[in-house]
């Protein structure tokens, strides 16, 4: 996914598939994570509207999934996706 820019968007999930936010790539491979503010349950009826909280740069411990009875615990470190080209797993 990208934009045209050469900025890749990449959804950031819990470990039970709902997305937390996006992370953006840009050109130069320097990641920032768009967290929202509900994770979002794609397979949901209706999914929740998308509210970005805030951008990411560096690192944020403990972002918790408020999807009702998920509770996943996820860090964003942009040190760790830096050693994971393309890949966002739990710290």
């Amino acid at each position: 996914m990208g934009n045209g820019r050469g900025e890749r968007r990449i959804p950031w999930k819990c470990g039970k598939d709902h997305i937390l936010g996006m992370v953006i790539v840009n050109g130069r491979n320097v990641s920032r994570l768009l967290l929202y503010r509900n994770a979002v349950n794609m397979s949901a009826e209706m999914p929740e509207e998308v509210e970005v909280m805030g951008v990411l740069h560096g690192m944020m411990m403990d972002i918790k999934c408020d999807v009702p009875g998920c509770g996943c615990v996820r860090t964003w470190s942009e040190d760790a996706r830096a050693k994971r080209k393309d890949t966002y797993v739990a710290e």
